[in-house]
């Protein structure tokens, strides 16, 4: 594969391109975790991976 394909088919399996999960869950579920230790770190890395998912949803605990 070439190296643009790989790159393409990484960000498609980690939800950075293509259709976004419909929730955090689904999001942390499909790329199987995401770093926690800093918080905002977290809340960006499932923003952008999710449509509809804002700081206000991203906060529950």
């Amino acid at each position: 594969m070439a190296a643009a394909g790989a790159v393409a088919a990484r960000c498609r399996a980690q939800l950075l391109s293509g259709p976004p999960a419909a929730t955090a869950e689904d999001a942390v579920r499909r790329v199987l975790a995401v770093q926690g230790q800093d918080l905002n770190g977290f809340r960006l890395a499932v923003r952008a991976r999710t449509s509809g998912c804002w700081r206000r949803t991203s906060t529950r605990r």
